[in-house]
């Protein structure tokens, strides 16, 4: 761990990914959390030869090779129908990959039931569109797959959540 940085309460994850992407060294691993994610921060750590993995924002839009949007209902159907739990999607555009792996029922259904009772508070309604994208974990990273693995992708990414719940216990104690 290079950096460890108290900052402020009132400012965003994306302002302290931006101020810090400079310090980005070749051949460093970065993993970040979903409010340090942008396409615009990961090119420039693909830039300065470093490597990255960061959970894929739900607002962003997922293009197959010819151009459409994928469609993770479709892909789920296909996904469940033939047995896969994971599967990788490359993208042209951007030298990176994209890596989604089918979540537990138990997990879906709990993510489900908590949008939908945000939404009922705010007076929204659950897409389908979001729906379907809950079923999946998505994860994008631009270390290639000889390197790590899908498989590992995802274990990478669960010792920065790992990090993440040692942050919030100690937040507890020491308030």
């Amino acid at each position: 761990m290079l950096d460890l940085a108290i900052t402020d309460s009132k400012s965003s994850d994306s302002k302290d990914a931006k101020a810090k992407v400079d310090d980005i060294e070749k051949g460093e691993l970065i993993i970040r959390d979903l409010g340090y994610f942008s396409l615009e921060i990961i090119e420039k750590i693909i830039k300065k030869e470093a490597y990255v993995i960061s959970r894929l924002n739900t607002s962003t839009l997922v293009y197959e090779q010819n151009g459409e949007v994928l469609s993770f209902e479709s892909l789920y159907q296909m996904m469940s129908k033939n047995g896969i739990s994971q599967i990788e999607k490359e993208n042209s555009k951007i030298p990176i990959r994209l890596v989604i792996n089918i979540v537990p029922d138990l997990v879906y259904q709990e993510r489900i039931r908590k949008i939908e009772q945000y939404n009922r508070r705010k007076g929204f309604q659950t897409t389908n569109d979001y729906k379907a994208r809950s079923r999946f974990n998505l994860f994008v990273t631009n270390i290639e797959s000889k390197d790590v693995p899908s498989l590992e992708v995802s274990r990478l990414y669960k010792l920065r959540w790992q990090i993440e719940l040692n942050f919030k216990i100690w937040k507890s104690v020491c308030s």
